[in-house]
């Protein structure tokens, strides 16, 4: 691992609700460049220059640009990465906060050497941090690469280097997409559909009360700013 750390390249355009947190979350591995891109990946141009404003007030190095997609956006980002002499690097998302013990554990493999691909578990919320689905997702996203062995193939999708998926023991990625005012969920696809059943963890999934339903677990009633979901981080926004 560089002696510079581990550092974080996030790729945004408007993402601003946590970015805030997305970046406090892994500050202390090392830099934080937040790649800002002035056009957006849909077409429709949002809040750039807030994002840029956090991201600068939160402690990261902003890197303004015009990428119209995302391919091409996280592409140009790895290329700076590289640039900068930086090996291993992490990619969280501007609404994804990993937890501290995840970040201690990506820290060590980063020094061993022992993987290229570092893909995690991750705990999805609906609407709010109050609230988690469960079953969590299957998807498990790629958090930290070598930068020397892989490459971006397509959206989030890499290629190269040996790859590790981590259990959740090892620590959560907290994805915050489909919470806050501006997320841009569809309830049919999150929460819907035939082949996959989930429920909700929270104050009003199920009533204060904590309703059971059959194939999920038991919800457990919650309040503003107290953890959610098994090993959940306190998430606010700002």
């Amino acid at each position: 691992m560089s002696m510079k750390g581990l550092p974080s390249c996030i790729c945004a355009h408007d993402d601003h609700y946590y970015l805030t947190n997305a970046i406090a979350s892994v500050s202390e591995a090392g830099p934080v460049i937040c790649y800002v891109s002035r056009l957006a990946w849909n077409g429709t141009v949002g809040e750039w220059e807030k994002t840029a404003q956090v991201a600068q007030s939160a402690g990261a190095e902003v890197v303004l640009g015009d990428w119209p997609d995302e391919s091409v956006h996280r592409q140009a980002a790895l290329t700076d990465m590289r640039s900068r002499g930086f090996q291993f690097c992490l990619i969280p998302d501007g609404d994804e906060v990993l937890e501290p013990e995840l970040v201690a554990n990506l820290l060590r493999l980063a020094k061993a050497g022992v993987a290229e691909r570092v893909y995690v578990q991750m705990d999805t919320y609906w609407k709010s941090p109050e609230y988690v689905i469960r079953p969590r997702e299957q998807l498990t996203p790629l958090i930290m690469l070598d930068l020397r062995e892989v490459d971006h193939v397509y959206i989030r999708e890499y290629k190269g280097g040996r790859a590790l998926t981590l259990t959740p023991e090892h620590g959560l990625l907290h994805h915050l997409s489909y919470a806050g005012p501006t997320a841009a969920f569809s309830e049919s696809s999150i929460l819907g559909g035939t082949e996959t059943r989930f429920c909700l963890i929270g104050i009003a999934a199920f009533g204060a009360a904590g309703i059971s339903t059959p194939g999920c677990e038991t919800s457990t009633p919650l309040t503003p700013g107290r953890t959610v979901g098994r090993r959940g981080s306190t998430l606010r926004p700002f």
